[in-house]
């Protein structure tokens, strides 16, 4: 497993580059070898965005005076590793801002961009001219900011999170169709588009330092202080030196490119997300091979592997084929199982999901061991219990639901089918996620250098995927647990009722409706699982089972 996520991180492979079609096709030729019914690789013409890298996007502190440049951002991110260093690599930019100039402007600090203190599209409401993100030290590297990769792995001041700012999932110019030939694109001017009218730039904490430095006004509240040196934190706007004022330039060109359902892109390296998942799914269809080739065995529902391309600009060709498929899969699928990111940490395993599969997820993990215990009984369930315990279910784990950031999204938030989510994470701290997400230094040296030396943690991964994904394929029963969905549901009907209730009732809203419809599941589900109970695997459970849906 080292030597496949070595070699999916051994170059940058920004979706719609020739390395992540070459990749797609070292996809498409092992699926090919290990005898599956069918492959195909399909192409869909996407609109990206990227800047040309003979005009990398700027960022200036302006002396207006006399023009000069009293501080400059440009170019790629300075190189703490030598594998970084590839001439493949884009320096930092965000997807799908548009390009565009902001002169002589008067910079505002204004913290995380929520609504509440004041993200691109809410600075867009507000009349700012253009943005410039950065990632703070306080949720990237709390031990300092000289403690950080290549000694430790908490990120840099050199490092720069690219993402995107697309507002929808899927092609900007096709909301509701996939991006094949003859499809109306509607422009990019278009307010459906959701694309965001102002420039914007990411730029490193050590970069951020020399203008927030120069801010003048008030002190900003404690809670919107990061961990810069000498916390040095102002509202503004502007600098105390009024010659002073910046001037951003973004270059993004708008492109149509090529992103291939066979290979997942990464914004550089990918050494974490996707190369993980991506390793981790290649030796799970490795081993379904080798059952197939190997032994009489076929499963006994459709088993499909897929590496969705462009999915860092917003899940592109992700929702291209899901767009294509979604009756059937509505229809017919009856499990998506999602390892984006497989390995994140050496912490503890951990899954969220449907809260029918949560069962299945615990079942399985009891039954792998654990790669970083420091005994050979524990599983991965085990150490999951101890130390992500469930607040609701004394000596059980916590399984969460499903967010909005993933590949499972439209599976499971648009047409409903069952889908998990697992990966092997960090201790639990107050960071947003694993520190070099997105950066030049997400890199195959990262992730063996202070995740997962001998790729054990990967393999206990492929272990337990592959189990889940058996069972799902081949019992009789389909083993879901509508117990654990309806006391899920019980459960968040009761927070609503308890956080918002009251609001509702305001606007004259009431919850009595839900509230009768999550007690006639819970009805049935109760009639279902005791009528799952009596059949034995053996027999032929449909015809077992009767469960009127009265209301």
């Amino acid at each position: 497993m080292a030597h496949v996520c070595s070699y999916f991180t051994k170059r940058p492979h920004v979706a719609g580059g020739e390395q992540n079609k070459k990749l797609g096709e070292y996809i498409r030729d092992k699926w090919l070898s290990y005898k599956f019914d069918h492959v195909e690789m399909v192409q869909y013409d996407v609109l990206l965005s990227m800047p040309p890298r003979d005009k990398p996007n700027v960022v200036k502190i302006l002396n207006t005076t006399d023009g000069s440049a009293l501080w400059k951002v440009q170019g790629p991110e300075k190189i703490a590793e030598p594998s970084e260093n590839d001439s493949l690599v884009l320096p930092p930019f965000l997807g799908y801002s548009p390009p565009g100039n902001v002169s002589d402007a008067d910079l505002l600090y204004a913290n995380y961009g929520t609504v509440k203190d004041f993200q691109i599209q809410n600075a867009e409401k507000c009349g700012a001219a253009g943005v410039l993100l950065y990632s703070d030290p306080a949720d990237n590297s709390p031990e300092g900011m000289n403690n950080t990769f290549p000694k430790t792995w908490w990120l840099p001041g050199t490092g720069t999170e690219r993402g995107t700012l697309s507002f929808s999932e899927g092609d900007p110019l096709i909301p509701l169709l996939p991006s094949i030939d003859g499809i109306y694109r509607i422009s990019k001017t278009d307010p459906e588009a959701l694309l965001p009218k102002i420039p914007a730039q990411v730029i490193t904490y050590d970069n951020a330092v020399e203008f927030l430095k120069r801010l003048k006004g008030d002190p900003v509240p404690p809670g919107w202080k990061g961990g810069l040196k000498h916390r040095i934190y102002k509202f503004g706007p502007g600098f105390t030196d009024s010659n002073l004022k910046v001037r951003l330039e973004v270059n993004n060109q708008f492109v149509t490119k090529p992103a291939f359902n066979v290979i997942e892109d990464a914004w550089v390296f990918g050494g974490v997300d996707p190369s993980s998942g991506t390793a981790v799914m290649m030796e799970v269809s490795r081993g379904v091979g080798e059952l197939l080739t190997k032994t009489d065995w076929r499963p006994r529902r459709t088993i499909v592997f897929c590496s969705w391309g462009a999915e860092e600009y917003g899940l592109m060709a992700l929702m291209n084929g899901w767009k294509k498929t979604k009756t059937c899969l509505s229809d017919r699928a009856v499990m998506y199982f999602n390892v984006d990111s497989a390995v994140v940490g050496n912490y503890s395993f951990g899954a969220d999901g449907n809260p029918s599969l949560k069962s299945l997820v615990y079942q399985e993990s009891a039954l792998v061991k654990d790669p970083n215990a420091h005994d050979k009984e524990t599983s991965l369930y085990d150490r999951w219990s101890s130390r992500y315990p469930s607040s609701s279910s004394p000596g059980k784990p916590s399984f969460g639901g499903l967010g909005s950031g993933s590949d499972y999204a439209p599976f499971s938030h648009f047409i409903g089918v069952p889908s998990i989510d697992m990966e092997y994470r960090f201790k639990s701290m107050n960071i947003s996620y694993y520190t070099v997400y997105h950066t030049v230094h997400d890199t195959f040296y990262w992730q063996k250098t202070f995740n997962d030396p001998h790729f054990t943690t990967h393999l206990s991964m492929s272990q337990v995927g592959a189990r889940i994904l058996l069972e799902a394929a081949d019992t009789r029963i389909l083993p879901y647990n509508l117990t654990d969905y309806k006391e899920a549901l019980k459960s968040n009907l009761a927070a609503l009722e308890t956080h918002y209730k009251s609001l509702l009732l305001k606007g004259n809203v009431t919850l009595d409706h839900l509230a009768r419809e999550v007690r006639n599941f819970s009805r049935n589900a109760d009639a279902f699982e005791q009528r799952k109970a009596e059949a034995s695997d053996t027999q032929d459970f449909a015809k077992n089972y009767a469960c009127s849906m009265t209301r």
